[in-house]
């Protein structure tokens, strides 16, 4: 949780009714927590990361898991 500034903001894409805008690091550590949660097996990698400056950056991630009690990826 470091990564983010106490004040930090973390949008993501919304599926299935999950995911939005979550703000401040214990909102964001609610959503990781419940994300990652879901699955047996998580990995996530960074595709593209840029400093924007004034403290904002953008990175767009390719993760995949397996869901609990599922045998495939997703």
């Amino acid at each position: 949780m470091v990564i983010f500034a106490p004040d930090g903001v973390l949008i993501t894409p919304v599926l299935d009714g999950f995911g939005g805008l979550y703000e401040r690091r214990e909102a964001i550590r609610g959503f990781l927590e419940t994300w990652i949660g879901q699955f047996e097996d998580y990995e996530q990698v960074v595709e593209e990361f840029r400093d924007l400056g004034n403290g904002v950056t953008l990175n767009v991630d390719l993760a995949r898991g397996r869901p609990i009690g599922i045998g495939t990826f997703v």
